[in-house]
């Protein structure tokens, strides 16, 4: 059949029957099928296309029935105007110790022609669906995440973020093609529903860092230099360089080396940060300016005359 020999503007080829071509009725049924086992994010080209169903699959029946119906009624309002939904009945399917959903849409075209279509969200094709939980009061969040056995590319950055919405802008900006990613506020969780060619498995996790000391770097002149102060029940740690740094990373590999014990040292944007490995009860983290050649205020604090 030559495209020329179709009697319509609206057809489209088989997905299940190669070099079929359809039209009509089967060609409104196709694009339902396409539209709602679309997952938006997973045409490149159109991320708004199709439904947000699967993000609804953790959630109790009494909430996710209402609200699958409602992204399906947004769908195909937005991808198929050739029909008017009419009404959406629902089942729960429990044989083989599954519990699948079954919708069944009624609709209606403009030629006043009735259609039915069933959809239904089997378990062998339910997407891997990974969550993390995390706490809003952290001074910085790292994001870590496997599939099949494998970290994912890129890795997260080492020195972590300072908030979960800087967090979120990196994930969906590197590890947007994985997957449609959901920053849930109301439960301080992030759930991701993986690609399903990407695999069946895998891990995902956040890490809130609470138990930590930071300090900002002051604004430094020529002629002085960075003091690191750390301190426990009011007395100055040893060692400590009577020059004090010049530079950042100066400081943060004294600090690796001579206060390791403590815990892990990182630089994040203007802040020298101390990752605790123990309680870090009775201890503070300060960072003030020395005059180069000058002893440090706090050089002396327990020297006796």
């Amino acid at each position: 059949m030559q495209v020329s020999d179709i009697p319509t503007k609206n057809w489209q080829l088989d997905l299940n029957n190669a070099g079929k071509i359809l039209t009509g009725y089967d060609d409104i049924q196709q694009c339902i099928a396409v539209i709602l086992r679309t997952r938006k994010g997973e045409d490149p080209l159109r991320p708004d296309f199709g439904s947000d169903i699967w993000k609804w699959l953790d959630k109790p029946i009494s909430a996710s029935i209402p609200n699958m119906k409602r992204e399906i009624i947004q769908a195909l309002q937005s991808y198929e105007p050739r029909i008017t939904i009419q009404k959406i009945v629902h089942e729960m399917d429990i044989t083989e110790d599954k519990s699948n959903i079954i919708f069944g849409i009624t609709y209606k075209t403009a030629e006043d022609y009735t259609g039915t279509f069933q959809y239904s969200l089997k378990q062998d094709t339910r997407p891997l669906a990974l969550s993390a939980s995390y706490l809003t009061n952290a001074f910085l969040y790292f994001i870590d995440m496997s599939l099949q056995g494998m970290p994912v590319s890129p890795a997260s950055p080492q020195n972590g973020f300072l908030s979960i919405n800087e967090m979120m802008k990196w994930v969906h900006q590197f590890w947007g093609n994985l997957g449609n990613w959901y920053l849930l506020l109301q439960e301080n969780k992030v759930i991701v529903y993986i690609n399903t060619q990407l695999g069946a498995s895998g891990k995902l996790a956040i890490t809130s860092v609470t138990g930590e000391l930071h300090a900002p770097f002051p604004e430094r002149y020529d002629l002085m230099n960075y003091n690191v102060v750390l301190k426990k029940e009011g007395k100055r740690i040893s060692p400590w360089p009577s020059e004090g740094f010049e530079t950042e990373n100066e400081a943060l590999n004294f600090v690796s080396q001579q206060y390791k014990d403590y815990g892990k040292w990182i630089l994040k944007d203007n802040y020298l940060v101390l990752i605790a490995s123990e309680p870090l009860d009775g201890c503070t983290l300060e960072i003030n300016l020395l005059t180069k050649g000058a002893f440090s205020s706090d050089f002396n604090e327990d020297f006796e005359i």
